[in-house]
């Protein structure tokens, strides 16, 4: 009998690109005919049973179509030297405009190792380099074997949310096998000097960009860095500075679902019970992996308005439950969502309008007051 093999993190981009396939192009990502065939595995993928051969060439044709696309944006993505400035303009505008669509459509899995590091870095520099991260993972190997604490941030509570991050997985649990890497990682990104001190929920992004960027933990760290540095709101979440952000959420609720506003507000239920969670983990924690890395996609491409029109269509989705539950059971409801439809939340995500001088408000407040590494 041969000795049971502990689970690898390639073993479970198989399943994320199967989730994927009948979330993103299932529901008709292929036109015409391709349409129909794709539509009719989306109906038994719902309904428990194997789709046709036929309904998968057209799920895998689709799939295709839009890794094909993937692959030309992002080998054409740099301009050429030898443009005129006036042409790169207007190819980087169009560029912009073919990039957003893309995302939008959703990144094929095996893709965000190249696209989500591109993303990143029209934010912020991917930083530390490699050789920069290995001097720095030795030492805080060093600090934290000679129990050497007061230079080190937050470290107890890394290893208390390891175990937390992903549990089903088991990739980052007692003897997963991530665990070690993530701890290092997240190490290093508080020892940079405009690392943030650890806070509760970025132990999911660390692990989420890990899973999705070949185990590589250097670049992971580098993209965490960009992630918390490059999109102001983000990192004044990261760091708690949330009251603002609980405002406009509140204000924008108020116009995208009124009625499940006035719901919660006489039930006296806050954002800050359901909504802090949902944002200081980009919805990792909240929705499934594969629906919650589409939500990335849209982040890390539009930026923070895309966080909020994710968290208002939630909300929007959840309003006819809301309606008739008691405290109890909206909260719950809020705190531990439902199966959501992947296909109908990022349809009613396009639907959200944002009141735009209060976001705007709300970005150069991030900008002016955001947080600081000593906050």
């Amino acid at each position: 009998k041969g000795t049971a093999r502990a689970p690898q993190p390639a073993d479970l981009l198989p399943s994320l690109r199967k989730a994927e396939w009948h979330a993103q192009h299932a529901a008709g990502a292929a036109g015409g005919a391709a349409g129909d065939v794709a539509g009719g595995a989306a109906e038994a993928a719902g309904s428990g049973r194997m789709p046709t051969k036929r309904q998968l060439r057209g799920i895998i044709s689709a799939h295709m179509s839009a890794a094909h696309a993937w692959r030309a944006h992002l080998s054409d993505a740099s301009p050429s030297p030898s443009s005129a400035a006036s042409s790169a303009g207007a190819a980087a505008a169009a560029g912009a405009a073919e990039l957003r669509k893309l995302c939008e459509r959703g990144i094929p899995p095996e893709l965000r190792c190249d696209a989500w590091p591109r993303l990143l870095s029209t934010r912020a520099a991917l930083q530390p380099t490699a050789d920069e991260y290995e001097l720095l993972r030795m030492a805080a190997v060093e600090r934290i074997s000679g129990s050497i604490h007061e230079e080190f941030k937050h470290t107890r509570l890394i290893e208390v949310d390891l175990a937390r991050t992903f549990p089903r997985l088991g990739f980052f649990g007692e003897g997963g096998p991530l665990r070690g890497r993530l701890r290092e990682l997240l190490w290093v990104y508080c020892l940079l000097p405009d690392g943030l001190p650890y806070r509760q929920g970025m132990s999911h992004l660390a692990a989420t960009l890990l899973l999705h960027l070949q185990d590589d933990a250097h670049l992971a760290c580098a993209c965490l860095h960009a992630l918390l540095g490059g999109y102001p709101i983000l990192r004044a979440a990261a760091s708690l500075r949330l009251a603002p952000s609980l405002r406009f959420f509140e204000a924008g609720a108020r116009l995208a679902c009124p009625a499940a506003a006035r719901r919660l507000a006489a039930l006296e239920i806050g954002p800050e019970l359901y909504f802090i969670p949902w944002v200081v983990t980009l919805f990792t924690r909240s929705l499934p992996l594969a629906l919650a890395c589409r939500v990335w996609d849209r982040v890390l491409s539009e930026g923070e308005r895309a966080l909020f029109r994710a968290a208002l269509a939630l909300l929007s989705l959840l309003e006819p439950a809301l309606a008739a539950a008691s405290f109890d059971d909206a909260v719950r409801l809020l705190q531990h969502l439902p199966p959501i439809d992947g296909d109908e939340l990022l349809a009613a995500m396009g639907k959200i309008a944002l009141p735009e001088e209060e976001y705007e408000a709300l970005l150069v407040d991030a900008i002016v007051n955001g947080a600081t590494p000593d906050n």
